[in-house]
C-alpha cells in the first residue's frame, strides 16, 4: 500500500508557472492598448521567483519500507536503510514548513530530499518522528548502505 507523504501543493506548484505566465502573455498581447510592458515584466519575475522557492519541493510517498520520490517525470525508490538524518524546517523558514531528508549516498536528485508535507498526515514534526520510527525498526544501519570504507589509493603506472 502506497501512503502519500507529500502535499497535493507541490505538483501544483510545478505547473502553476508553466500555466499561469503563458495565460498572463496572452492576455497582455489581447490588451495591448490598456497594459504597459510592466505587466509582461512582472509575471516573467513571478514565475521565475515562484520557481526559484518550489525547485527542490519533490512528490514523496512511502509503499511499505521504501519511499517513493518522484520529480519532474522521474521516479527514485529509496529504501529506509538508505536514510541518514530527517529533519522539519522551524516556522522561521518560511512556509510551508517542509521536511528535509538526508540520504547516505548520493541518488539521482543529489543527497537531500525535501518536501511539503501533507496537512492530511499531520504536522511535519509528526512525519519526522514516524519515518525516523521506520528508519530505526528497518534497522537504519544496513551494511549495504553504511558508510564506504576507504578506497586503496591508485598506482602510478610507469611507462
Amino acid at each position: 500500500m502506497t501512503r502519500r507523504l507529500s502535499s497535493l501543493i507541490v505538483p501544483i506548484s510545478k505547473i502553476v508557472p508553466g500555466v499561469v505566465v503563458p495565460l498572463g502573455v496572452i492576455v497582455w498581447f489581447q490588451n495591448l492598448d490598456n497594459s504597459g510592458p510592466e505587466m509582461i515584466l512582472y509575471l516573467l519575475a513571478g514565475g521565475v521567483v515562484w520557481h526559484w522557492i518550489t525547485r527542490r519541493w519533490m512528490n514523496v510517498s512511502l509503499r511499505g519500507s521504501v519511499l517513493v520520490v518522484s520529480r519532474n517525470f522521474r521516479t527514485v525508490y529509496v529504501p529506509l536503510a538508505g536514510i541518514a538524518r530527517i529533519k522539519a524546517t522551524g516556522w522561521w523558514a518560511g512556509h510551508p514548513r517542509r521536511v528535509i531528508i538526508t540520504l547516505r549516498r548520493r541518488m539521482e536528485f543529489g543527497d537531500k530530499i525535501v518536501f511539503v508535507p501533507s496537512f492530511l498526515n499531520g504536522s511535519a514534526s509528526g512525519i519526522v518522528a514516524e519515518l525516523e520510527a521506520l528508519v530505526k525498526r528497518v534497522g537504519s544501519f544496513s551494511s549495504a548502505y553504511a558508510s564506504r570504507a576507504p578506497r586503496k589509493p591508485r598506482r602510478d603506472r610507469a611507462a
